[in-house]
C-alpha cells in the first residue's frame, strides 16, 4: 500500500539484539494480571470475533517465516480477497463434499453435535468415549478435527460457534430458496450463498465498519448514496491484500480480547486461553479443537452484552502466552511485532507522514527509543493512534483509514458483491413474496450481526439429563 516507504527497523547490532528489542516492547504491551481491561461500551464483545472470521475469510499465508527476512512481492494468499465466504464454502459441494451433507437437498451444510466432556459423569450409552448432545456443533472426524473450510476458524469456541452459526445461516436461506422454484437444485445453492453472502457483506460494510473506523471515517470512504473513495488503497488488475493491513491495521482487534467471557445465562467467567504449561482441563478455557461440551452453546443475546476492551497498546495477559505459534506457546504482542519487522512494514509515523496527517509525538507514542528507535512499528502506532485519539473506542486517521479503505475497496473489486452488483441494495430489498416481507428481520433501523447471527434459529434445548454445575 505504501511500497515506496523504508522499512522499520529495531535497534540492535545482531538479530539476536534486534529480537531481544522487539521482546522488550511487546513485555509492555501485556497489561497486569491484576488489572480490569479498559472497556469499551461502543463495541459489544462478539465483533472482536467477526473481525477474526472476516480475517479468515480474506487472507491466509501459511508460507511466510518469522526466523527471515520475506519478500512481500512474493507472497501468496490462500484465500480470495473478498467476502466470498469461502472460509465456509471451499471449493464447493462438487469439490469439498465433506462439508455438505449428502442426505439433505443438494448444498446442504453438515452439522455435527456437541460430546459431554465428563464421560464418567455422562457414559455414551452406545458404548463410545464420550456420549453426544443436543447441541449443534462444527461437524468433527473421530479426533474431533473440525471439517470446515478453514482451520482457523476452529481455533477458539467463540470464533467456531460464529462459523457453526453462519453454516445455519446459509441452511436457513437454503429453506427460504427452495421456496422460490429454482430451476435446478445448483440454482437453490446459489441463490441461498448469495442471500448469506450479501448480507454478510453489509453487516461488515455498514454495521462491523462504522464502529471500528467511527462514523466520520466511514462516511468519507463510504458515504451512504454517494459513490466510494478511497484516496491510498489502489491496485492495477484487481484488489489485494496489502500487508499494512493484514500484518498491522487489522490486528487491532487483538487488544479487544477479553481475559474472560460468558457464554450464556450458566457458563460464565471462562478465561480465553489458560498457557499451555500450566495443562489446562478441557473446561478451563475457550480454546478451540475438541467437541464443543454440554452447555457451551453461545447465547447471542447474552454474549452481546459484553464489551470488548478498548484499541489500545495493552493486551490482556491471556495472550502473553497463546496454545499456537512457534514453541507452542508465545507472546502475541512478540510475534506481531517480529511478523512486522521480517515483512518490512514501514513505522507509523512514515504511514502518517505519506497520508499527509501530523504523527504522533514520542511523547504520545510512550515507547523508549533505545528499543524501538527513533519510530514506531506500525502495529503499535495503530494501537496508540487509537487510545490518543478516540479514547480506545475506535481506530483513528492512520489505522481507520488503512483498514477501512482495504474492506471498501476488496468489496468494490469483487464482481459478485453487492456494491458491485447493485450499490443501492440494503438489507431492506431482500424479499419474498412482497416489499415490506423482508428475509431478514431487523429490531433497530438497519441490519446489524446480532440481527443476522439470531435468524440462524434457536440452537436445540439441552438434553434434560442432570448436568453438574460447571466450574469456570
Amino acid at each position: 500500500m505504501f511500497r515506496d516507504l523504508t522499512p522499520w527497523t529495531p535497534p540492535g547490532q545482531t538479530d539476536v539484539d534486534r529480537r531481544a528489542n522487539i521482546q522488550a516492547i511487546a513485555n509492555q504491551m501485556i497489561s497486569d494480571a491484576s488489572q480490569v481491561g479498559a472497556i469499551n461500551p461502543s463495541i459489544p464483545a462478539a465483533y472482536t470475533y467477526l473481525g477474526q472470521f472476516v480475517d479468515h475469510d480474506i487472507t491466509f499465508d501459511p508460507l511466510s517465516e518469522l526466523q527471515r527476512q520475506n519478500d512481500v512481492n512474493q507472497l501468496h494468499n490462500f484465500r480470495t480477497p473478498r467476502f466470498d465466504l469461502d472460509s465456509l464454502y471451499g471449493l464447493g459441494p462438487d469439490s469439498t463434499p465433506f462439508l455438505y451433507d449428502r442426505t439433505a437437498p443438494f448444498g446442504r451444510f453438515l452439522i455435527g453435535k456437541g460430546k459431554d466432556t465428563d464421560v464418567e459423569k455422562f457414559p455414551d450409552p452406545q458404548g463410545g468415549d464420550s456420549a453426544d448432545t443436543s447441541e449443534h456443533d462444527l461437524p468433527r472426524n473421530a479426533q474431533a478435527l473440525a471439517l470446515i473450510g478453514d482451520p482457523r476458524n476452529d481455533e477458539n469456541i467463540i470464533v467456531s460457534q460464529m462459523h457453526l452459526t453462519f453454516l445455519r445461516l446459509h441452511n436457513r436461506f437454503l429453506d427460504i430458496a427452495q421456496t422460490e422454484n429454482w430451476p435446478t437444485p445448483r440454482a437453490t445453492f446459489e441463490r441461498a450463498q448469495t442471500l448469506l453472502r450479501w448480507h454478510y457483506q453489509w453487516v461488515v460494510l455498514h454495521d462491523f465498519l462504522p464502529r471500528i473506523i467511527g462514523q466520520s471515517t466511514h462516511g468519507q470512504i463510504l458515504p451512504r448514496g454517494g459513490a466510494p473513495t478511497l484516496a491510498f488503497f489502489k491496485w492495477e488488475s484487481e484488489a489485494f491484500i496489502p500487508v499494512e493491513f493484514s500484518v498491522a491495521a487489522y490486528r487491532f482487534g487483538h487488544s479487544m480480547v477479553r481475559e474472560h467471557y460468558d457464554l450464556n445465562a450458566t457458563v460464565q467467567n471462562v478465561p480465553i486461553f489458560v498457557p499451555p504449561h500450566d495443562q489446562p482441563d478441557p473446561l478451563d478455557d475457550l480454546r478451540g479443537g475438541r467437541f464443543l461440551p454440554r452447555l457451551w452453546t453461545i447465547d447471542w443475546p447474552h454474549f452481546f452484552s459484553q464489551a470488548s476492551l478498548q484499541i489500545d497498546t495493552l493486551l490482556t495477559p491471556a495472550l502473553a502466552a497463546i496454545p499456537a505459534g512457534p514453541g507452542g506457546q508465545n507472546s502475541l504482542a512478540f510475534l506481531n511485532l517480529l511478523r512486522g519487522w521480517r515483512l518490512e512494514l514501514p513505522s507509523g509515523q512514515a504511514v502518517a507522514r505519506a497520508m499527509g496527517v501530523t504523527p504522533l509525538t514520542q511523547a504520545q507514542l510512550g515507547l523508549d527509543p533505545a528499543v524501538a528507535g527513533p519510530e514506531a512499528p506500525l502495529w503499535y502506532y495503530v494501537l496508540k493512534e487509537a487510545e490518543v485519539q478516540h479514547g480506545g473506542r475506535h481506530l483513528g486517521t492512520v489505522g481507520g483509514r488503512i483498514v477501512g479503505e482495504v474492506l471498501v475497496g476488496l468489496a468494490l473489486d469483487d464482481p459478485h458483491s453487492f456494491l458491485h452488483v447493485d450499490p443501492t441494495w440494503t438489507p431492506e430489498k431482500a424479499t419474498l413474496t412482497s416489499p415490506t416481507d423482508r428475509i431478514v428481520p431487523v429490531t433497530g433501523s438497519t441490519l446489524t450481526l446480532l440481527d443476522l447471527l439470531q435468524f440462524a434459529g434457536p440452537q436445540p434445548a439441552p438434553a434434560a439429563t442432570p448436568t453438574p454445575a460447571v466450574d469456570a
